[in-house]
């Protein structure tokens, strides 16, 4: 899969990590193949949507900072 080429109509999927973009595409080829040959468009439109919220997480600042444990459990009301 051409990630270069898609990332012309799809400029989102430059902000996945390299290891990501290859699995991004085809995923999304494999969804737009079901939608197609199904008659249901959600399941493209729903790869779709996962993947570009995938690749926004990292872009507005999700996942960079590291994660701190509790030592104890904290109740919730």
């Amino acid at each position: 899969m051409d990630v270069e080429m898609m990332s012309d109509a799809l400029p989102w999927i430059l902000d996945l990590p390299a290891a990501a973009r290859e699995s991004c595409a085809r995923e999304l080829t494999d969804a737009a193949a079901a939608a197609l040959a199904h008659g249901a468009p959600g399941l493209a439109k729903a790869e779709l949507v996962s993947w570009r919220e995938t690749a926004a997480a990292p872009a507005n600042g999700l996942g960079s900072s590291p994660i701190e444990w509790l030592d104890e459990a904290t109740p919730v009301d």
